[in-house]
């Protein structure tokens, strides 16, 4: 009966008639150079001052929508009450056409900004494209 404190004796390594081959030396993994690390980092600011600039027009549509709304209730336009129910109206839609047209042109602009940012996300996806393509090139034609 063996108890729990003794070392088990370890097994001496197989001797193998032929031994293993020493590792080769691994090929060179080429990285981006210091150009290409400069331009990504340029696409990646130029993302991100549009994802900044998508916040802020999102963030005036928001508040217009809520100007919008409160102008619907007729919460600010009490100062109209004095009028004809005519001119009433009319001040009324003549804002609203304004207030349409201030979400009209918010909206063009965001997608304005959607669209460029698309654009920067497909050109830096086809650089990562043509980047990978050219360093297999060159370690393909390095271990030749």
């Amino acid at each position: 009966m063996q108890s729990k404190n003794t070392p088990q004796p370890t097994p001496p390594p197989a001797a193998t008639p032929t031994a293993a081959p020493p590792p080769r030396a691994a090929a060179p993994t080429y990285t981006m150079s210091c150009a290409d690390a400069r331009r990504k980092q340029q696409l990646r600011k130029q993302l991100n001052s549009i994802c900044e600039k998508v916040a802020t027009r999102s963030k005036a549509l928001i508040d217009t929508r809520y100007k919008y709304s409160c102008m619907e209730h007729m919460q600010e336009y009490k100062l109209y009450v004095f009028f004809e129910p005519e001119v009433n109206l009319a001040m009324l839609s003549i804002t609203c056409e304004h207030q349409r047209q201030q979400i009209e042109e918010v909206v063009k602009a965001q997608l304005e900004v959607a669209r460029w940012a698309n654009l920067l996300t497909m050109a830096e996806a086809e650089e990562k494209r043509l980047d990978a393509e050219f360093w297999a090139l060159v370690n393909k034609y390095k271990k030749g």
